[in-house]
């Protein structure tokens, strides 16, 4: 005698379909707040599903009047929420693209020897700055612009990536010393002075290591960090910030984000 729920066997097609559909719900509930979770949306969005879910329990507790007046205005707070949190919206939109490039479903660059050179110029560069205990910060922008998250820049293009060059646009004082440097994968300097959208909630850094993660977490773009106060090199990509790392550990792991096919 088999179990029947809903008029259907528990081992049946139905069932197994209605465990997926159940599943799916589940992850898309984990990715939703695992993308909020260090966001300030946060601090908006738990609260708001506090407050449906007190809606629809006052409802079934037959509280009509407030219940019915909860749940009417909880229709209007989806289109609320996407209208105030329409730049993270964009943002995990952004991610979710970056990843399917990185599953190989869009193009990847290809190596060769104008990189390779780049790749060099920057990781001397870093080297001299760590040394000098000079603060830097070098955005390496991938397919998307990084120009539009940027304010106060100083356009540059076309001048190569030097590193006894670079060193005397960052020393101070001078105009060009202060913001971050936003350079091509080629190698070519598109903007210096830039000032970018910094990552909140972030303790232990300046305001060096916010923008370089605030950038990365938008864009595609790579940042490489220099510590003034430590001297440590560092790497912001997708928005995650690495340890220090070596000069050889920098080649690597640039080498690595350029050219993984």
């Amino acid at each position: 005698m088999s179990l029947n729920l809903l008029g259907n066997p528990v081992f049946s097609f139905f069932w197994l379909t209605q465990l997926i559909d159940v599943l799916l719900l589940t992850l898309i509930l984990w990715l939703l707040l695992r993308a909020i979770w260090n966001q300030p949306a946060k601090r908006v969005i738990i609260p708001v599903g506090l407050f449906i879910i007190l809606a629809m329990a006052l409802q079934r507790l037959h509280l009509h009047a407030t219940g019915r007046l909860l749940e009417e205005a909880a229709k209007i707070l989806p289109l609320a929420l996407i209208i105030i949190f329409h730049e993270e919206i964009k943002n995990i939109l952004g991610k979710f693209g970056r990843k399917l490039q990185e599953m190989g479903f869009l193009n990847r660059n290809k190596p060769g020897q104008r990189q390779d050179i780049f790749l060099e110029n920057l990781v001397a560069t870093c080297s001299r700055l760590s040394a000098r205990r000079m603060g830097a910060l070098f955005v390496i922008q991938g397919n998307e612009e990084v120009a539009n998250f940027c304010k106060d820049y100083h356009t540059l293009p076309g001048i190569e990536f030097v590193p006894i060059l670079v060193e005397a646009m960052l020393t101070s004082p001078g105009p060009l010393h202060d913001g971050a440097i936003v350079v091509t994968r080629e190698g070519k300097i598109l903007m210096a002075h830039a000032f970018l959208p910094m990552q909140l909630g972030v303790t232990g850094f300046g305001g060096r290591h916010r923008a370089g993660l605030g950038i990365s977490g938008r864009t595609d773009a790579i940042a490489v960090l220099v510590s003034e106060e430590t001297g440590a090199c560092r790497l912001a990509i997708r928005g995650e910030l690495s340890d220090s790392l070596s000069d050889s550990a920098i080649r690597r792991r640039l080498y690595k984000q350029f050219f993984q096919t």
